[in-house]
């Protein structure tokens, strides 16, 4: 116990024995040598001593030194801590920075982590890893501002309302694969109201319309959600050709239908035949569905599903493959497609 107490004291009195020149120097001279990790270790003890802490140069080679380490071995890791590192302390460089010295250098070295981040967040928009990319963009929405000189922050903005409409779509996609959760289309619905209510001179005609059709859609998910279901009907007639006759005539005039014909709910109808192991039934259900809602890559998703369990294999994957031209972040698609040859 007596040799550690020793040690530490000996150390604690050469890293003080060393100016604020001194120490910036020898960091340097480490980072030169790319020993990054030695560098960073090297740095933090100085700055950990109340004398070091405020040196601007000593925060600078901070940054640099976590920045090498996250660039050559963190780089595949979307929340790496060593990046979040190097741009705290390149803000606080460029905080205590008086002379101004390294002023380009902490701009230059903030853009392209917050630059990183941005890469990663593109990445992550999926219904699996979106929470990541909801944390890296506020990181890369609070650094990038800090570097942004423009007067009306047009890059800034132009990037986010891109953000939450790909967010949005998530949403959506999550909203289909759950049974339809409506938790997830309101999600969705929240952020394209804030895209309509703030960045409106951001997105194009097209998206303008398509997001007015989604959000009033919501509203037509409420009245849908106390309709009953076409199951009922069927439960009725046990007749499935009667049933869809009962869907088509519903579908022509949908708000004043009596019965719930959703994607959705013609969907879940599907798999509750399935259950009951009437697979025909439900074969014809997921068809019609298709046909009603040819734009969704989930209808095409269940249907391929439904056609290789009835061992009609080369229809099910084209059905698959056309889920997957409809929204090429269909994980299910592809992992069915790649396992099924």
């Amino acid at each position: 116990m007596k040799k550690f107490i020793l040690i530490t004291t000996v150390v604690f009195f050469s890293v003080n024995i060393f100016s604020q020149t001194d120490i910036t120097k020898r960091g340097a001279a480490m980072l030169q040598e790319k020993n990054y990790k030695g560098a960073a270790k090297y740095i933090d003890s100085c700055i950990n001593i109340k004398e070091f802490s405020k040196d601007a140069g000593a925060w600078y080679i901070k940054g640099y030194a976590y920045k090498g380490i996250y660039n050559t071995q963190e780089k595949e890791n979307k929340e790496s801590p060593s990046r979040i590192i190097a741009l705290e302390s390149f803000k606080k460089s460029m905080e205590l920075d008086n002379s101004k010295k390294n002023v380009d250098e902490n701009i230059k070295n903030i853009k392209f982590l917050a630059a990183t981040l941005y890469n990663d967040v593109t990445k992550s928009i999926d219904t699996v890893n979106y929470p990541i990319a909801i944390k890296d963009f506020d990181l890369y929405k609070e650094y990038f501002a800090l570097v942004d000189t423009s007067k009306n922050h047009r890059a800034i903005n132009e990037t986010e309302a891109k953000f939450k409409l790909a967010l949005g779509a998530n949403y959506y996609q999550l909203f289909l694969t759950n049974s339809y959760d409506v938790k997830y289309y309101n999600l969705g619905r929240q952020l394209y109201l804030e895209v309509l209510q703030k960045y409106e001179s951001y997105i194009s005609k097209e998206t303008l319309e398509m997001l007015k059709d989604y959000v009033k859609g919501y509203d037509e998910l409420e009245r849908e959600k106390n309709l009953p279901d076409v199951s009922k009907y069927y439960e009725t007639t046990n007749s499935i050709d009667k049933t869809i006759t009962l869907i088509k005539d519903q579908k022509k005039d949908e708000e004043k239908s009596a019965y719930n014909v959703s994607e959705g709910s013609l969907n879940k109808f599907g798999y509750n035949l399935m259950k009951k192991n009437k697979m025909e039934d439900a074969l014809k259900i997921f068809t019609l569905n298709t046909e009603l809602y040819p734009k969704s890559a989930n209808t095409y998703d269940s249907l391929g599903e439904c056609l290789l369990k009835l061992i009609r294999k080369e229809e099910g994957l084209k059905a698959y493959q056309k889920s997957l031209e409809l929204n090429p972040k269909n994980e299910n698609a592809k992992k069915v497609l790649a396992e099924t040859k």
